[in-house]
């Protein structure tokens, strides 16, 4: 408990007054604020972690800020960064969403070359986002990034059992 020092109570049980006080006890209590969901957003983390260990990939973080990732857009204009351009052929990644990171039915991802967590800041790699039209509000989308060779990525998105390949060329 010495090494915490702010904790999010998520789920029923964090309701019970004895249980939040003796959270507060050890660490700043954050409250959730402008209507978050904190159930779904702990699942979504929780879904993404599962996705992640159950990768054949062991290294989960990119190594430095200073080199460019091909990654996605979404409809909010972040970049959600994914492959570093310096791993070598053959090497990929993905990355998991949620219906609840659409704005809508449809989950618009538009494939970047960049370093800037802000969209406009990287470079369009496609003029068409990859769209997907979402069915099911637990089902979960994958999108890979895989480096083909010294000047080619291919970008794939996985929804139930419907796949979507495209190959760019690296800017």
């Amino acid at each position: 408990p010495r090494d915490i020092d702010l904790a999010v109570p998520a789920g029923g049980g964090c309701e019970i007054p004895e249980v939040r006080n003796t959270i507060a006890h050890f660490a700043k209590v954050l409250e959730p604020s402008g209507g978050a969901d904190i159930e779904s957003i702990c699942a979504r983390g929780a879904a993404r972690y599962a996705a992640m260990l159950a990768s054949d990939e062991s290294q989960r973080f990119f190594e430095s800020a200073e080199v460019p990732a091909v990654g996605f857009e979404l409809a909010d204009g972040s970049f959600h960064p994914v492959l570093q351009i310096n791993h070598p052929e053959g090497a990929h990644d993905f990355r998991v969403y949620a219906p609840a990171d659409a704005d809508s039915d449809v989950l618009e991802l538009r494939p970047r070359e960049g370093f800037a967590r802000a969209a406009e800041g990287n470079w369009l790699l496609s003029e068409e986002p990859m769209e997907v039209r979402l069915t099911a509000a637990d089902a979960l989308i994958r999108a890979d990034v895989a480096r083909r060779d010294t000047r080619q990525i291919e970008v794939s998105v996985l929804y139930g059992d419907e796949r979507r390949r495209v190959q760019f060329d690296l800017i």
